[in-house]
């Protein structure tokens, strides 16, 4: 009977801790949610939370700031947000690199490895 019942405890656990293993991201747009991202060099970090993208910097007499609802698709980053309407940058990932290109300019993120939001 102890055998059956520590085979069981067991069996659970067993289940129990697969079902809350972090899958790997099926598509770069799920890569690039589950990270943070930061520009090399200066305080800017790429950061999500649910269904909010923000971008800031800090530090800086050029102030960067970006926040609102976002969508992506296989290589297009869109932002609504109230104080800058909708902004659509084109993105491209290579390996922990995230390139962000907007009005022509492109600018190269690396993840933070870190941090690692879980939503």
């Amino acid at each position: 009977m102890l055998k059956k019942t520590v085979m069981l405890l067991i069996t659970v656990f067993l289940f129990s801790g697969t079902s809350c293993a972090l899958a790997p991201p099926h598509s770069p747009a799920e890569e690039i949610a589950l990270h943070s991202w930061y520009l090399s060099g200066q305080k800017v970090r790429l950061s999500f939370e649910g269904d909010e993208m923000t971008i800031r910097s800090e530090g800086s007499d050029d102030r960067i700031y970006l926040k609102g609802k976002y969508f992506t698709d296989e290589d297009k980053l869109t932002v609504l947000s109230d104080d800058c309407g909708t902004v659509i940058m084109t993105y491209r990932l290579v390996a922990d690199k995230l390139e962000l290109t907007y009005a022509g300019r492109t600018a190269e993120l690396v993840k933070d490895s870190s941090f690692i939001d879980i939503q």
